[in-house]
């Protein structure tokens, strides 16, 4: 009877040793989960303030324009009517883009953008789309060259999902050129 006490003392010692390590492994499991989450949380907050900083940026240039060139139209509308309504009107365009485009972010989100494939030449579209910013360069001084390689490419592609893409692309390098 001593010799069963002492191994049923034993065995509990035991399997209490072992729940409490199982209960530490588990809490440590936790808690590396939880910084895990922290650091992702942190991430996440940390790219959220770098777009709202960025939208924040593209929306300040359009609107600058738009103030300003308002009070010179005020001040000497005889002067700046033509060509300062004619700039506001471009940046209101260049705000209502952004607008949309924060819209289709929303949609992609949600799954809810779908893509409409045709079948054509890229190359046609891409030339087309970026000699509409030749005038754009040439009042900055930029040379733009759009040198294709190959001259033609036959390929499935979304007209108005590559619009958003290079007109974005060109006009970023344009204005930050």
């Amino acid at each position: 009877p001593i010799l069963n006490a002492v191994m049923f003392g034993v065995n509990i010692i035991w399997m209490s040793a072992a729940v409490y390590l199982s209960i530490v492994q588990y809490y440590n499991q936790n808690r590396k989960i939880d910084q895990m989450e922290n650091q992702r949380l942190q991430e996440l907050d940390e790219v959220k303030t770098r777009l709202f900083t960025n939208i924040t940026h593209e929306f300040r240039t359009p609107l600058t324009i738009i103030l300003g060139m308002a009070d010179l139209v005020r001040q000497d509308p005889n002067r700046w009517l033509e060509e300062g309504s004619e700039k506001i009107k471009n940046s209101g365009h260049n705000l209502l883009h952004l607008v949309n485009q924060m819209l289709d972010l929303s949609k992609l989100k949600a799954n809810a953008m779908p893509v409409h494939m045709q079948q054509g030449d890229i190359i046609i579209f891409l030339r087309y789309l970026t000699e509409s910013f030749d005038s754009f360069a040439m009042q900055r001084r930029i040379d733009m060259h759009f040198m294709p390689v190959p001259q033609e490419l036959m390929m499935d592609f979304d007209p108005d999902k590559v619009m958003h893409i290079v007109t974005n692309l060109i006009s970023n390098a344009i204005k930050y050129s």
